[in-house]
């Protein structure tokens, strides 16, 4: 999408996009701390396709 944006960046944003701009508090509420560590985490160790995974799940 973006030429100097990260790909993490750039992959969230189309997330957002896609299917956030119709959800209630995406922006407004922050995501539960122990969620969202987990999710931290899962990034750290895997791959970005995992992160997709991960979202599809909780979507």
């Amino acid at each position: 999408m973006f030429q100097f944006v990260p790909l993490i960046v750039d992959l969230c944003i189309q997330i957002v996009e896609a299917r956030g701009l119709e959800m209630t508090g995406v922006y407004r509420i922050p995501g539960n701390k122990a969620a969202v560590t987990i999710l931290q985490e899962e990034f750290n160790k895997v791959r970005i396709t995992w992160v997709f995974v991960l979202i599809e799940k909780q979507l």
